[in-house]
């Protein structure tokens, strides 16, 4: 049986775990959220709700991508460049941010964005793809 002190101490534990978990539950359903209205063709609201997913997970490079990706589609591509940028330094492994980088750069920038995707993910039939369609 737990007596008041106990579920104190218990409760003192358990919280911070909940503060994390409410976190991660938010930023992860904004970031779902910014997928879903991109995809259904509403990128304002999908670079809102990457704004929002950011804001909860500022750490994480997903949120700063789904952002650059939502200005791609509104056809802000400098926007789109400052987004990605915020993501590669938060992960610059990401190979799929590169390549988003890739999308929204012209000239020696794109080049070089797309030969950092392919390094790091050489069997990526969208680097190709995007080499071959500006």
């Amino acid at each position: 049986m737990l007596t008041g002190r106990r579920r104190g101490y218990a409760l003192a534990l358990l919280a911070p775990l909940a503060a994390v978990a409410l976190v991660a539950h938010v930023g992860n359903r904004a970031a779902s959220a910014s997928i879903a209205a991109t995809e259904a063709g509403d990128p304002s609201r999908g670079v809102a709700e990457a704004k929002h997913a950011a804001a909860w997970a500022p750490w994480s490079e997903e949120a700063w991508q789904l952002r650059g990706e939502a200005e791609l589609e509104l056809g802000d591509a400098q926007a789109a460049r400052g987004s990605l940028s915020h993501a590669l330094e938060r992960n610059p492994e990401s190979w799929s941010a590169w390549l988003d980088l890739a999308a929204a750069s012209r000239g020696t920038e794109r080049e070089q964005a797309l030969d950092r995707a392919a390094a790091l993910n050489p069997l990526s039939p969208e680097v190709e793809e995007l080499r071959t369609n500006p």
